[in-house]
């Protein structure tokens, strides 16, 4: 009795300390810039019933609202609008770490249901936890998650024989189908269950009522969205139109150039996956491997899928590891404790965030006071990356050009934004026929050539910069602005709060912007006159050494590095530089050596 009351006890604290470990991570400030979808999702839910043409139209572009477009979230936003108005930011960010929790235990029942150690379940699940943080914004995709997880639990439990419970599957559907276009993972494995089922049980539709009601509520609650068969069908459809490449739709080793401990980790996960499911390949029915090569193909198609992948690979890893012999098991389990280690060691890595914490992020709300306080107009000009928050500020006075959504405008668009970016004489061409009167764009973009072309640009004022954003207007159309203008001359003091912060990420803006208004002698006194008494500043060193690099004097660059070296962590990029820098200089050995400790990190 007293055992079961110790094995209680430890059980209630390792589930804590997992969940406590999963918010702990989840604590990532919401930013309405870098979560370049969120404020859509928000306004989708403050104007969809005043405004239902966004259900189908490409209602949030300035230039491009007749185009047809499918809202295959509006219901996500819904309920993420009401919860962010009635307890704001902080209860929305609430709300999302208990999605990830409530996901994470439906997960854990299952792999409890299929007979799996509980303390199997704990360790493997240190994979969901690095999963969820990789991708750790507000998305519709909690709720696939979170339902992808639900289907799982029903599916398990009815392998051997069927129950009612199936009929909770279509009312999960309807949700799924109006929050999430990865809906579809519903019917998938569905589809995995029947053949699993047909194969075990030489399956008669006649005999099981309960499976052919099923499947026609899965398909009718599928239909059940704004766009009906359109809906339906559009998982399918989507990869059509889309003609710009994301990064979250690569393959999921893009992850790599992150260099996150969360990334190695799964690396690591995904090869004890490979290594158990082949180890008991023999023992497995024919769901787990359905369900195995569905979570393969997910990987390698795109990095935004990794979350799925991780879910199907941590109930069938534990279901995996539970099938093999005993000393093998204890030698699986051994060599997950190892990566779970490294991972607890590189967690100031993600802790050391500035933008840690709770609720949102405000640095950058300055922009768009400052648009309505001067009454500005559009049309508007900006990047893809801040249509979203175009639109949550703005909309619908102010629209954006374009926004985040691959999907939502067609070739030539994408081919009209590139062109803009890139050849100033078309730029001034698109102007005149879109009537731009305002850009705004990220200040650290990387599109450097057009900010500084409208620098120094007379018909273009800027008028305000932070360190997230930067505001051009039109001289022609806001004349009063004239003495606003924000130039090479008064740049050192529009923004000497950055440097005078004495924080390392403001120091580096500080620099960037310095550089876009051309001050480079200003900027290396000042790094150079700081490092005289302030010589930990890695971000500085390291700024001194690529200055250096750049010029060829590879000698200067390799002083500024080694000095860095004591200070960066993780060293991952650092070792990379060194690793170039000692080949400019023909020391092959020392480069081959940071080279390979460049790729071990």
């Amino acid at each position: 009795m007293q055992n079961k009351t110790k094995q209680t006890y430890l059980k209630t604290l390792l589930i804590t300390i997992l969940l406590a470990t999963l918010a702990i991570f989840s604590l990532n400030k919401i930013d309405l810039i870098q979560n370049t979808d969120l404020g859509r999702f928000l306004t989708n839910g403050k104007l969809i019933f005043e405004y239902p043409q966004l259900l189908y139209k490409n209602f949030y572009s300035q230039s491009f609202s007749n185009m047809p477009f499918i809202n295959h979230h509006w219901l996500f936003g819904v309920i993420i609008f009401q919860i962010q108005k009635l307890f704001g930011f902080i209860g929305l960010h609430i709300f999302k770490i208990m999605l990830l929790i409530a996901t994470l235990l439906t997960l854990i029942k299952t792999s409890k249901n299929n007979k799996t150690s509980f303390y199997l379940n704990i360790a493997i699940s240190c994979s969901i936890v690095a999963a969820f943080v990789i991708r750790n914004q507000i998305r519709p995709e909690l709720f696939s998650y979170l339902f992808f997880s639900i289907f799982l639990l029903i599916l398990f439990s009815n392998l051997k024989k069927t129950s009612k419970t199936l009929y909770f599957l279509p009312l999960v559907q309807v949700f799924w189908v109006n929050t999430h276009i990865y809906f579809f993972l519903g019917p998938t494995t569905f589809l995995f269950f029947l053949i699993h089922y047909s194969y075990q049980n030489k399956l008669n539709f006649k005999k099981n009522k309960i499976l052919i009601i099923t499947i026609i509520l899965i398909i009718l609650a599928c239909l059940l969205n704004p766009n009906t068969i359109k809906g339906m069908f559009y998982p399918l459809l989507i990869f059509k139109d889309i003609h710009i490449q994301m990064t979250e739709m690569r393959a999921f080793y893009t992850y790599l150039n992150t260099g996150s401990p969360f990334f190695i980790y799964l690396l690591y996960f995904i090869f004890i996956f490979i290594s158990t499911t082949l180890l008991s390949l023999k023992k497995q029915h024919i769901f787990n491997k359905l369900l195995g090569l569905l979570g393969l193909l997910l990987l390698f198609t795109a990095a935004r899928n990794i979350g799925f992948s991780v879910i199907i690979f941590y109930l069938i890893t534990c279901i995996n590891i539970t099938n093999l012999k005993i000393s093998t098991r204890k030698t699986v389990l051994i060599t997950t404790i190892i990566p779970i280690i490294i991972f607890i060691y590189f967690n100031n890595y993600y802790l050391s965030n500035s933008n840690f914490g709770l609720g949102l992020n405000k640095t950058h709300s300055k922009t768009t006071e400052y648009i309505k306080k001067h009454n500005l107009k559009g049309p508007i000009f900006n990047s893809f990356g801040t249509g979203s928050y175009i639109t949550y500020c703005l909309s619908p006075n102010i629209k954006p050009f374009i926004d985040s959504r691959p999907e939502a405008f067609n070739k030539k668009v994408w081919q009209t934004y590139n062109l803009c970016l890139t050849n100033p004489n078309f730029f001034k061409t698109a102007t005149t026929k879109y009537n731009f009167k305002l850009i705004l764009i990220p200040t650290k973009s990387t599109n450097i050539s057009f900010i500084q072309d409208k620098i120094n640009d007379p018909n273009w004022l800027c008028v305000t910069i932070n360190k997230d954003l930067i505001l051009f207007a039109l001289k022609k159309e806001h004349p009063k602005l004239a003495n606003s203008n924000i130039n090479s001359k008064n740049i050192a003091s529009k923004i000497s709060y950055l440097w005078e912060s004495n924080e390392p990420q403001n120091m580096a803006t500080w620099i960037y912007i310095m550089y876009l208004f051309n001050h480079e002698t200003a900027i290396l006194n000042k790094i150079e006159s700081h490092l005289t008494s302030n010589k930990e500043n890695k971000i500085l060193l390291l700024t001194l050494g690529n200055h250096y690099y750049i010029k060829g004097n590879y000698q200067k660059s390799l002083y500024y590095y080694q000095k860095a070296l004591q200070y960066e962590h993780p060293k991952t990029e650092l070792f990379k530089r060194l690793s170039s820098t000692h080949k400019k200089l023909g020391n092959n050995i020392k480069s081959k050596y940071y080279f390979i400790r460049y790729l071990i990190l």
